[in-house]
């Protein structure tokens, strides 16, 4: 990052740190009725503090969605709570492409290598996940069952992302309703009209539970509640009846791209 920050580097800011200061910046936002929720890593990390230490990993920085309506009031707040626009932030051609509109990112100016990266309505990655009209079922961040959602839509699944969904299913339940609970019937419904998105999320799952032998972190108790939590989840994903759409494009199958292929905006 160009220009300086005053706290030292980004390795050396606490994951409790880091949730704080995602909770400030969406409470801020609470207090001038514009909406604001945190997504990804700090997002797990804030529903998952009983076993975040599973994972075991540094978060780099945060990342949140609001109303792309609030959009302009929404960097104007931002811009105020000691964060301001880096002069490096640039979109690689045939990248992101419109997309790009969809979102911004700011840099801290506490902390060096700092940055928030800020989406409007939908997660536009390998997948679309549509959010305009499920910002506010959780506080402050995201459902869990699209924190999910968001993290196996990801082809090339890292380990930070396998990591992350582990957790996510060690601490919580598969079910109904969004309570502290991934929703099952959502996930099921969403998936049903999008044979693309059904097969990324479902391969995911099933590499997710041929890898949990490998968390060397995982109890044998850790391991046996997540792989029944992928279990219900493949199972309802699998039963779950298909629309017309998603019949007639899973005839083509992986003759033919399925998924978006997104370059990563260059810090």
């Amino acid at each position: 990052m160009e220009g300086g920050g005053v706290e030292g580097p980004r390795d050396r800011i606490w994951i409790h740190e880091l949730v704080d200061e995602a909770k400030r910046l969406v409470e801020e936002a609470r207090k001038k009725k514009l909406i604001l929720r945190v997504v990804g890593g700090a997002g797990i990390a804030i529903h998952c503090r009983k076993f975040w230490h599973l994972g075991g990993r540094l978060i780099g920085d945060v990342d949140f969605i609001g109303h792309s309506k609030q959009r302009k009031k929404l960097k104007q707040l931002l811009l105020t709570l000691d964060y301001e626009q880096p002069r490096y932030y640039r979109v690689l051609a045939g990248g992101l492409g419109g997309a790009a509109m969809d979102r911004f990112i700011l840099a801290s100016a506490r902390w060096v290598g700092f940055d928030i990266d800020v989406f409007f309505n939908k997660i536009v990655m390998c997948h679309t996940i549509k959010l305009k009209k499920r910002l506010e079922i959780d506080y402050p961040t995201i459902s869990l069952a699209d924190l999910l959602l968001q993290k196996l839509q990801v082809v090339d699944l890292t380990e930070k992302d396998l990591n992350d969904a582990a957790i996510l299913l060690r601490e919580h339940k598969v079910g109904k309703g969004d309570d502290e609970t991934v929703n099952i019937d959502y996930i099921a419904n969403l998936l049903a009209n999008d044979w693309g998105f059904w097969y990324t999320i479902t391969t995911n799952l099933n590499r997710l539970e041929e890898m949990l032998g490998h968390f060397p972190v995982l109890m044998v108790e850790d391991r046996a509640v997540i792989k029944r939590r992928i279990d219900q989840l493949l199972k309802r994903l699998e039963e779950e009846p298909k629309s017309l759409k998603w019949k007639l494009r899973a005839r083509v199958g992986t003759r033919r791209p399925w998924y978006r292929q997104v370059e990563e905006v260059v810090r």
